[in-house]
């Protein structure tokens, strides 16, 4: 009975040290799933800062541009007819 019983016990040792083997690891990559997410999400943060003032200087370029264009094609175009 008595060697039965050490069996277990020694059984249970090797099964917890498989366990332990197995659950270091498995942690060490949920801390680092964790923290590439926390990285993902503060670049993905600071890029929606910077297109958000991006997008609104375009656009202020865009116009500016296409005012630029107007008074290109209306000078171009009184060019023409002082040439003609």
């Amino acid at each position: 009975m008595l060697s039965y019983l050490d069996a277990a016990q020694s059984s249970g040792l090797i099964s917890r040290k498989a366990l332990r083997w197995l659950a270091v690891p498995a942690v060490i990559a949920a801390l680092l799933l964790a923290w590439r997410w926390s990285v993902q999400r503060e670049i993905e943060g600071q890029r929606t800062a910077w297109k958000d003032v991006t997008i609104s200087r375009l656009a202020a370029l865009s116009m500016s541009d296409k005012k630029i264009s107007a008074e290109l094609a209306t000078l171009s175009q009184s060019v023409s007819q002082s040439v003609s």
